[in-house]
């Protein structure tokens, strides 16, 4: 296995423009309709759905719970800190071994995966 391992800035950086890439591509009707099912019965209130990332936001957003900017700015921040889960879990079951090599250079992949397949 080769791991691509980005720099945690720029992977920061990516995550937030994803957020706000969902926003452009229409997340928060897309969350209108959720909640348009959770009044009209479809969804259960306690459905484990509507504490999604950036779903759960956003149904506090339409709430009137919180503005929007601060919806966005609390997705970003949980997408982030699932991120970094993500990369400990990766840390700690998949770290460098015979089998699995981890690389910083996006640039030279190609020739990481090469030579870890030719071992």
């Amino acid at each position: 296995m080769v791991v691509l391992e980005k720099n945690r800035d720029q992977l920061y950086e990516e995550l937030n423009d994803r957020v706000d890439a969902m926003i452009s591509a229409g997340a928060i009707d897309e969350a209108k309709k959720v909640l348009e099912m959770i009044a009209g019965g479809k969804v259960a209130k306690s459905s484990p759905l509507l504490r999604a990332i950036g779903l759960k936001h956003l149904l506090q957003f339409l709430s009137g719970e919180r503005g929007l900017d601060e919806a966005v700015s609390s997705w970003k921040r949980d997408t982030r800190r699932l991120a970094k889960r993500q990369w400990t879990w990766l840390r700690k079951f998949c770290g460098p071994a015979e089998n699995v090599r981890w690389t910083h250079s996006h640039e030279r992949y190609l020739e990481e995966i090469r030579s870890f397949l030719m071992v």
